[in-house]
């Protein structure tokens, strides 16, 4: 379901969805460098980020 259809379906703003669903900066900032790394060992053992999808 779009952030749209969330929003006309609830009755809110979709900035209003946008902002319930988003998590913190420090949390994303965390998990991309968490995958940086992550993908960096794949790629050092030759594979990639594709093989690791879950």
């Amino acid at each position: 379901m779009s952030v749209r259809e969330l929003a006309a379906k609830v009755g809110v703003s979709e900035k209003s969805i946008v902002r319930w669903t988003s998590e913190p900066r420090e949390v994303y900032l965390s998990r991309a460098q968490q995958r940086r790394v992550r993908i960096r060992e794949l790629r050092e053992t030759g594979l990639s980020n594709a093989c690791d999808r879950r």
